[in-house]
């Protein structure tokens, strides 16, 4: 069944359920994705969910996006979805105490800030560049960080609009007939392949500069391997210390780092000394893209999700869970590429440092 059925045929054959999101996110569906029973979540509180009790806070990632708490006998289970701590415009609620953490690690070790970045993008920009991204508040994020910097910032009609939404503000708006090469032009479209960066992708004089995932068979890549574009990180997901701060916040006693491949990280570092227990990844729920595309060819992709890792004995369980996580060694691929999904056979063990959570280079 294709997507765009779902709604004449798809909902009436599994007996259309209800379909829980939050009002921004319903908001966002087009006509013909809409279920046929819609019920909302909050974006902060508790809901009941067919008898389920729950507990929700924004997630930072995306307008609408949420992390889900569910209470357990065993303190409590923890789903932060895809989420990030750094974004202008959308905050991310504190993660509330829990056992089991099921965390974004879609970065891997990767520990460069928000800050950094924007800061080295207001200088790339200069004299003028498209800004391809996708909706879902990267736009918005984009215009209103390069504005702040003092940079004169327009917006294809289709982010202009989201920008407004979220601060009552409508940047300039840049169309095919308006846009010029000396411009700085946030436009939907993250890999230039519709809209108005496709539109100018063909035209002389447009330098781009591509920001997230990057599939191998997009026109992005296309740009970046002749030369003509260039790659520079905009942090959506979680660093590895906002990972070493939830797992201390929440004081969990188990992280699942979700959305990463163990098979991409370096062995062991041997110079580390290896505590009794070790931590161990069991299958996960997907099958693994090949490399370098992060999340498949579509914008969400496969995910592999790695099963729980506890850590050895001893200390507060924050700083335990934070030791897991290290024990994990994730460790980032260059700019275009990223963590992977974990292949649906793998299964890996290797020893915990006992040190204090780093990551050494080799």
């Amino acid at each position: 069944m294709s997507i765009t059925s779902a709604r004449s045929t798809g909902w009436p054959k599994i007996g259309a359920p209800p379909v829980y999101a939050t009002r921004e996110t319903q908001r966002q569906l087009p006509a013909a994705l809409r279920p046929l029973r819609l019920a909302e979540l909050p974006d902060r509180g508790s809901a009941e969910v067919l008898g389920l009790r729950l507990d929700t806070g924004r997630s930072g990632h995306a307008p609408g996006g949420i992390w889900m708490r569910f209470p357990t006998l065993r303190g409590g289970f923890l789903y932060t979805g895809d989420f990030s701590t750094e974004a202008p415009l959308l905050r991310c609620d504190p993660f509330p105490r829990s056992a089991t953490v099921l965390a974004d690690a879609s970065y891997g070790d990767r520990d460069e800030s928000l800050a950094f970045q924007i800061a080295a993008l207001t200088g790339a920009v200069s004299g003028g560049a498209v800004l391809p991204c996708p909706l879902g508040g990267r736009g918005p994020d984009m215009v209103t960080a390069l504005a702040a910097a003092g940079l004169s910032v327009n917006a294809c009609p289709q982010v202009a609009a989201e920008t407004e939404r979220l601060t009552g503000t409508r940047p300039p708006v840049a169309t095919p007939e308006s846009a010029s090469p000396t411009q700085i032009i946030v436009a939907d479209g993250p890999n230039a392949e519709h809209g108005l960066a496709a539109a100018l992708r063909e035209r002389p004089g447009f330098r781009f500069i591509f920001s997230g995932h990057v599939p191998r068979s997009s026109p992005a890549r296309a740009l970046l391997d002749a030369g003509h574009a260039r790659w520079m990180g905009w942090n959506v997901h979680p660093r590895l210390s906002d990972l070493l701060a939830m797992a201390e916040t929440t004081r969990a006693e188990r992280v699942l780092p979700a959305f990463v491949d163990l098979r991409a990280a370096p062995p062991p570092d041997r110079r580390a000394r290896p505590a009794p227990a070790a931590v161990h990844q069991s299958r996960s729920l997907s099958h693994a893209p090949s490399p370098p595309s992060r999340r498949g060819s579509s914008k969400r992709g496969h995910r592999g999700l790695p099963a729980a890792a506890p850590a050895d004995g001893g200390g507060r369980l924050g700083a335990r869970a934070a030791q897991t996580l290290n024990g994990l060694r994730m460790r980032s691929r260059p700019s275009t590429s990223s963590p992977w999904c974990m292949s649906s056979d793998q299964s890996v063990s290797q020893p915990v440092s006992s040190a204090a959570p780093t990551i050494i280079e080799s």
